[in-house]
């Protein structure tokens, strides 16, 4: 499985999102191949077969540079992988869902929020699956939407390679 996990920050000294570096160790274990793109990269220990690329956000670039690196990245390394993840931001795939949609990827949502606007309408429909971690973390019923034991890593690993 060669898998692109889009996510908004990498630090693994923050106090906030250091959790999630050490999910993508494991996350990693499970993958042939890695590839990470974040809003911001600040500082991580990976694995080689992890490659981690920036939006820009820590050097200052603009938003519009900022979307410009994100399809040049989504583009440049399509073959790189076949699924996607996207954590928490359905905006990435408001921006990438049509593409990955014309090249057959899979793209799996994970949202955890009962906030809800037009850009979480359209990521869900560009998405093949929504998961959550309860039926009350999702603000609205959609076919699409898997429930997964809490935010344990295994569970989203399970729905990733279905």
């Amino acid at each position: 499985m060669k898998v692109l996990l889009i996510t908004e920050k990498l630090d693994k000294n923050d106090e906030i999102t250091s959790f999630f570096h050490g999910r993508l160790l494991d996350f990693a274990d499970e993958c042939e191949e890695l590839s990470v793109l974040v809003l911001e990269n600040k500082s991580h220990a990976l694995p080689e077969k992890v490659h981690v690329s920036s939006l820009g956000k820590e050097t200052g670039v603009s938003r519009v540079r900022k979307i410009f690196n994100f399809y040049k990245y989504i583009f440049g390394n399509a073959t790189r992988y076949n699924k996607v993840f996207i954590h928490r931001n359905p905006i990435y795939i408001v921006l990438g869902g049509f593409f990955w949609r014309m090249m057959g990827k899979e793209v799996t949502l994970w949202y955890s929020h009962r906030y809800s606007d037009w850009v979480l309408h359209v990521a869900v429909f560009f998405a093949n699956k929504v998961i959550t971690p309860s039926k009350e973390s999702f603000p609205f019923p959609t076919r699409k939407l898997k429930i997964v034991s809490g935010h344990d890593l295994d569970s989203y690993v399970c729905e990733i390679k279905k």
